[in-house]
């Protein structure tokens, strides 16, 4: 299927917001990354438990939802 007469259709975004947008994206890969190793790796000698590892999953998940919002009312 040939989308690209609807997309012609619609304004073109000016360079800023696309920047602005691809800066978000980047801080949510950033996030994401970080928060997958507190995810994934378990060391036994740090000083997390298991509480506060959620919670900081948790705060990094309400932070991506965030940035998501804020790349979604730019488009």
């Amino acid at each position: 299927m040939d989308f690209s007469r609807l997309l012609a259709l619609r304004d073109p975004m000016d360079s800023d917001t696309e920047d602005r947008i691809r800066h978000i994206c980047t801080e949510i890969g950033v996030i994401m990354e970080d928060s997958s190793v507190l995810a994934l790796i378990w060391a036994k000698d740090v000083d997390v438990s298991v509480a506060e590892r959620l919670q900081l999953i948790r705060d990094a998940y309400l932070l991506i939802g965030k940035l998501l919002r804020q790349a979604e009312d730019l488009v």
